[in-house]
């Protein structure tokens, strides 16, 4: 079974909430408190309803208490169960690819239970050997539960004898061990090491990447310093220059001022020259004195 989205109207601390997942590992992270157990118990109580925790999610906030979660089977089947938990079994439904409401085919008893029809293995056996959950119910020494979780693996195996299935799983586990894993004394087939390796070899190349990037950072930074000291130097060299002129053109002035002062102080000499041309040719009388 592959989940494909799982769609919260009101469960616990999580309301209008939308999960897409892919295939493979799917990772929800957040921190403390952020809803991420909420989200794995909604796909159990999708899966297998609610049980007598009716109230136990009930939003707060008044929201809609249901879920829509959509599913794919191995043969590509898929799936979408529609619950509103404020109804109990009355308000399960459960569609197929073409929109028929097969709730009554993955029912058991009264409850609607598309993960026991589906995965073959009721609640408790999937609680206990399928879904870890925070706080979850360690498998207990009982005859009866350990009897149920061993039938149940040993159907999902192969539909053989459990010896048989259980020992057919160890080499196929041990197969896949060896394929993608390795072993710790192989030098030459040893996937995880070759992959450590690279992960190693990647995590220097990123810390190279940020080291150049704070280098280029700095290198910015110190540019963008020299470019405002450019300017303010361009401003001071542009205010000198003024100023300079300034200086220049007050001296041309003063020195205007003064020529304009002996040209005043010419024409008055020789106006007062100009009175005295009809004596200029006299002899000058000596002087006497008395």
């Amino acid at each position: 079974m592959k989940l494909r989205r799982l769609g919260i109207g009101g469960f616990g601390r999580l309301q209008q909430r939308t999960f897409v997942f892919g295939d493979g590992l799917n990772v929800i992270y957040g921190p403390n408190e952020a809803g991420k157990s909420t989200l794995a118990r909604s796909i159990v109580a999708s899966l297998y309803g609610i049980g007598r925790q009716k109230d136990a999610w009930r939003p707060w906030t008044g929201d809609a208490y249901a879920t829509t979660l959509v599913y794919e089977l191995a043969n590509g089947q898929t799936f979408e169960v529609q619950r509103d938990f404020t109804r109990d079994a009355r308000g399960a439904r459960v569609y197929d690819r073409d929109g028929n409401d097969v709730a009554a085919q993955v029912a058991v008893g009264k409850v609607v239970a598309p993960g026991e029809a589906h995965l073959q293995i009721p609640l408790e056996s999937f609680l206990n050997a399928s879904c870890v959950l925070q706080q979850a119910i360690e498998i207990d020494g009982e005859r009866k539960a350990t009897a149920t979780i061993a039938t149940s693996l040993a159907r999902a195996l192969d539909g053989g004898p459990k010896e048989d299935a259980a020992l057919g799983a160890i080499a196929r586990l041990e197969e896949a061990r060896k394929k993608y894993v390795g072993t710790a004394r192989s030098p030459v087939n040893n996937p995880l090491r070759a992959a450590r390796d690279l992960l190693a070899e990647r995590e220097r190349d990123a810390a190279h990447a940020r080291n150049q990037r704070d280098l280029l950072a700095q290198a910015r930074e110190r540019r963008a310093l020299a470019l405002a000291d450019l300017d303010r130097i361009n401003e001071r060299r542009a205010a000198a220059e003024q100023a300079s002129r300034a200086i220049r053109a007050a001296d041309v002035r003063a020195r205007l001022d003064e020529l304009r002062t002996y040209r005043d102080d010419l024409d008055a000499s020789q106006t007062e020259r100009a009175r005295y041309d009809d004596v200029a040719g006299f002899a000058a009388a000596p002087l006497t004195s008395t």
